[in-house]
Formats: structure tokens, C-alpha cells, sequence
């Protein structure tokens, strides 16, 4: 271990977070901004730091340097919904499933950070997919999804499902049945 990676080690030890994002930074640069464990480590120094912009470019940087170094995809996914950017978020996870065989916890990220994005169809088709799939995730899709009481459903995916429905020319709604909140 060189003198500066060892530098690193003991702030993050100590829990210095700006000594040890400037460390990881000066890591990244001297290794031409190629190695993205580096920018990885600032981004988390950053966001120990509680400066979130700071910490999604850093994410951004070992994203840009580590294609395929799926903690800075996850990273990147984390920070992004943290700042209220559900579509890069989910651009994140979309690279990060393709990096390792997708989890229904992954899956279940991708249909709400779908949702969140205002896609409501792919959201839904997602959900589908996994509750066909794994039965036993059914209450979780529910809960995260809705965060509704039990039988509402959240007014972003009735349009999607209305336009199912008539499409199948089947019906969720007919006289007496509630509608859907919003």
C-alpha cells in the first residue's frame, strides 16, 4: 500500500471525511482519473459530508471510469434519487442490472424508480413481471409501490391500467365500485 492509500485508510478510520475525500480525489488524479475506486471513495467522503452534488459528480466520475464497477452504478442510483432525479436514477439502475443478474429487490427498484420517472407503463410492466415471477414479493411491490391503505391504487398507474383494460376490453370499474385515489 502506497503512503497515500494508507492516507485514505486512516481518515476514513478517524472518520475525517474531507481529509479523506481529498485523499481519494488526489488518488483518482494521479491515476488519470482511470481507476474509479477512487472517485468511489471521494463520493462516499462526500456524502458523509452531507454535500450530496458533490458526491453525485464524484459518483458520476467513477461511473465515467468504472463502466462496469457496478458500487458506482448503485452509488449513482442512491445519490441521483436522493437529489430528485428519478430519470438518471433509474438510467443507474438500468446499467447496474445489466452488470449482474438482477435481484427482485433490483427489480423492484427499477418499477418504482419507473414510476417515479413518470413512467407509469413501464413501472407497471416491471411490477407485473416480478409478481408473476416471485409470488412471495406481492406484499412489497403493494407497500412500496402504493404507500397506500389496503385495495387504493396510486393514481399514476390508473390511466395505464384503464387503457389495459380497454384494450383487453375487460373492466376493474363498473357502477358502485370505487375509483382510484389521486
Amino acid at each position: 500500500m502506497n503512503p497515500d492509500e494508507a492516507r485514505l485508510q486512516a481518515a476514513i478510520a478517524a472518520e475525517e471525511w474531507p481529509t479523506a475525500a481529498f485523499a481519494a480525489g488526489e488518488l483518482f488524479a494521479r491515476s488519470g482519473q482511470s481507476d474509479p475506486r477512487w472517485a468511489y471513495a471521494a463520493a462516499l467522503a462526500e456524502e458523509r459530508q452531507g454535500k450530496g452534488a458533490a458526491a453525485l459528480a464524484w459518483m458520476a466520475r467513477a461511473c465515467t471510469a468504472g463502466p462496469d464497477f457496478p458500487p458506482a452504478w448503485d452509488g449513482r442510483v442512491r445519490l441521483a434519487l436522493a437529489a430528485g432525479d428519478a430519470a438518471d436514477a433509474l438510467a443507474a439502475q438500468d446499467h447496474a442490472m445489466g452488470l449482474r443478474p438482477a435481484t427482485p429487490t433490483d427489480r423492484l427498484l427499477r418499477g418504482r424508480l419507473a414510476l417515479a420517472a413518470g413512467r407509469p407503463a413501464e413501472a407497471l410492466k416491471d411490477l407485473a413481471a416480478l409478481s408473476a415471477d416471485d409470488p412471495a414479493a406481492r406484499p412489497a411491490i403493494a407497500k412500496a409501490i402504493c404507500g397506500q391503505p389496503r385495495g387504493v391504487i396510486p393514481w399514476r398507474l390508473t390511466d395505464v391500467l384503464a387503457t389495459e383494460d380497454q384494450s383487453s376490453g375487460s373492466s376493474t370499474s363498473g357502477p358502485g365500485s370505487p375509483g382510484p385515489t389521486r
